[in-house]
Parts: structure tokens; C-alpha cells; sequence
């Protein structure tokens, strides 16, 4: 009954020290760069502690900073648009306003609208040209079939801050798709947001 006993827990320790499944290498392998990474942010490395780790593909899509950059640019670019097409109207208006002179001061400022109606509707043609490019430019990557990209890993730890409390720490990794290199990282606060910024972004500036 011993000798079962014995070979029972023998065949029960081969078994936890056996290969590693292919998730338990990816996921130890980023805990490992992932700890080397964070030697050049925490402030006190000893008391780092890993919590968890979670691996997950990553496919290029619209869901990421790049994305939300884009998409703000993109926001900022509308808002000058729509500037200039205030520009445009109002040079409009004063053309039509001097529009039959009947003095020398009436031709000249006539003169003077036109050449500002001729400056402001180019101004407004340039950016507007440019609004559409990168309108469709976003819009092709909302519409692209998702590729491989690589990984993204989060990452949950404690640690002791710079004022010597103990801290949680909640990070996103970026991986490249042999998870050989980290490609970029930001606190998960900042990613959650991001994702919510771009789905308010999508639906303010009218994409499909």
C-alpha cells in the first residue's frame, strides 16, 4: 500500500514537472521581459511581486493608441475645416456687399473681397482635400480583414512606490508576433480608455 502510495506521488511530481504546455511557455517567456522592462520604471524593484499574466492575440484593427491618435487628428482636422468654411462665407458675403461699387473705394475694396474669397475658398479646397484623404485612409482600416500582429499581454503586479505604500500595478504589454521583443506598453486604465475613446470618436465623426 506504501509502495502505491509513493508511486503515486512520485508519477504526481513528474506530471507538474513535466514539458510546459505552449500558452505556459508564451506566458512565461513575457513574464520574463516583462520584468526586465519594468526595472527601468518601478522605483523599487526588489519588492516587485508578479500577479498574474494573461496572453492574447493581437490583431491589427481599429481597437488601439495609434487608432485613437488618428481619429483625433482627424477630429481636430473637421473643426479647422469647418473654420474655414466660416472664412468662406463671410468673404462670400462681403463680395456681395461691394459687389456693385460706385466709387474708386467701392472698386478697391471689392478688389480686396474677391482676393480674400480667392485665399479663403483655397485654404478651404487644401483642407478639405486633405479631411477626405484621411477620412478614407481610416475608414479603409476599419474595412481591413484583421492581421496577426502579435501578442498582447496584461500584466498585474505589486510593488512598493516611491513613498515606500505597496501598490498594484495593472500594465498592457505589446509583443511582436514572435514574442521575442516588446513592441509597446501603457497602464491598462489608459488602453480601456483609448478603446472607449475610439468607439466615441467612430460614431462623432460618422464611420461605418
Amino acid at each position: 500500500m506504501k509502495k502505491l502510495f509513493f508511486m503515486a506521488v512520485a508519477a504526481a511530481m513528474m506530471a507538474a514537472c513535466g514539458p510546459k504546455t505552449p500558452e505556459e511557455q508564451q506566458t512565461s517567456q513575457a513574464d520574463t521581459m516583462i520584468k526586465e522592462n519594468l526595472k527601468t520604471v518601478l522605483y523599487n524593484m526588489d519588492s516587485y511581486e508578479p500577479v498574474a499574466t494573461q496572453v492574447d492575440t493581437l490583431y491589427a484593427s481599429y481597437e488601439d493608441a495609434e487608432m485613437c491618435a488618428d481619429l483625433e487628428r482627424l477630429q481636430e482636422m473637421t473643426a479647422e475645416l469647418a473654420e474655414l468654411d466660416k472664412a468662406v462665407t463671410k468673404a462670400k458675403s462681403n463680395v456681395s456687399y461691394w459687389i456693385n461699387p460706385i466709387s474708386d473705394i467701392g472698386r478697391h475694396e471689392l478688389a480686396v473681397a474677391r482676393h480674400e474669397l480667392n485665399e479663403a475658398t483655397e485654404k478651404y479646397d487644401q483642407a478639405k482635400a486633405k479631411v477626405d484623404a484621411k477620412r478614407e485612409e481610416i475608414q479603409a482600416l476599419f474595412d481591413m480583414k484583421p492581421n496577426f500582429v502579435g501578442y498582447k499581454v496584461t500584466h498585474s503586479y505589486k510593488a512598493t512606490g516611491i513613498d515606500g505604500k505597496p501598490m498594484m500595478g495593472n500594465m498592457v504589454f505589446f509583443f511582436d508576433p514572435t514574442m521575442e521583443r516588446i513592441t509597446g506598453s501603457m497602464t491598462l486604465e489608459d488602453y480601456e480608455n483609448a478603446r472607449k475613446q475610439i468607439y466615441k470618436l467612430k460614431d462623432a465623426l460618422d464611420f461605418e
